[in-house]
């Protein structure tokens, strides 16, 4: 299993590699089955080592391990970095933890483990989403958008799905992220060619008084990429309107030159 995650990541960069040439979108993914807290995840890391060198070159990019973040219970806040989290409402199932930043497990099913992500200082924080669907709006317009997501089981999950600039709701043009078996954790990112202010996350779990999901490791740019360069090799006719021009400037300097000397 782990080579044949580690080809279908090799396949999806080489995919995202090809599309930069285009108006495509790249996309990096990375799955690791039955992942656990601090535990080896090597398909996911090496998508989101791909994702950031991608992302880094479209501007100044910024990740969020949301270990500064304040445990929250709210239905909209903000996370460092300029995001914007607004979740369609707070659900109140037997059990249910809160919607916000959490830093304790839950999983109704111990044989479905909830897992986080490791920070650099790692609290164990990590984003709990509204399952059915959250928008997020970036202070500043981005050109990509990864992250880890943790605890989307096959078993308790139908699909889950990534909607940028759409209205609130809408159900169009969707991006599919794959999910986990047995619990684990799963890297998604992706890198846009012109950029997007929004981002509505859908997932449909069968059970949501069972299974609960989050996210953590959050990236995106934090500023519009640079414009790109003015000018080039100039044209033909650009170089014999240079060349006319220099020497007419000569010949002008060259007349003052003399009319000085003869004074």
């Amino acid at each position: 299993m782990m080579i044949e995650y580690r080809h279908a990541i090799l396949a999806g960069m080489m995919i995202g590699l090809a599309g930069s040439a285009s108006a495509a979108p790249q996309i990096f993914t990375g799955v690791d089955n039955g992942a656990v807290p601090g535990g080896n995840t090597p398909n996911s890391s090496i998508a989101q080592a791909a994702f950031l060198a991608a992302a880094a070159a479209k501007g100044p990019l910024f990740t969020n391990y949301l270990d500064a973040e304040p445990i929250s219970n709210v239905q909209s806040y903000g996370i460092a970095g300029g995001m914007q989290v607004y979740n369609g409402t707070i659900v109140d199932f037997p059990g249910e933890p809160p919607t916000g930043i959490q830093n304790a497990s839950y999983n109704g099913d111990p044989s479905l483990p909830f897992s986080t992500t490791e920070g650099p200082s790692d609290q164990g924080k990590w984003m709990q989403v509204f399952f059915v669907g959250s928008r997020f709006t970036f202070d500043a317009p981005t050109y990509s958008f990864g992250f880890y997501a943790t605890g989307v089981d096959k078993s308790q999950s139908e699909v889950f799905k990534l909607y940028f600039d759409q209205p609130l709701g809408s159900v169009l043009d969707p991006y599919d992220v794959p999910m986990t078996d047995n619990g684990g954790i799963l890297y998604y990112g992706i890198v846009f060619d012109a950029p997007v202010q929004n981002v509505q996350i859908r997932l449909s779990i069968r059970n949501a008084g069972i299974d609960r999901f989050g996210l953590d490791g959050i990236s995106f740019n934090v500023a519009p990429a640079p414009p790109p360069p003015v000018g080039g090799v100039p044209e033909p006719a650009s170089w014999a309107l240079l060349i006319a021009g220099f020497g007419l400037t000569g010949a002008a300097m060259r007349r003052r030159r003399a009319a000085a000397s003869i004074a």
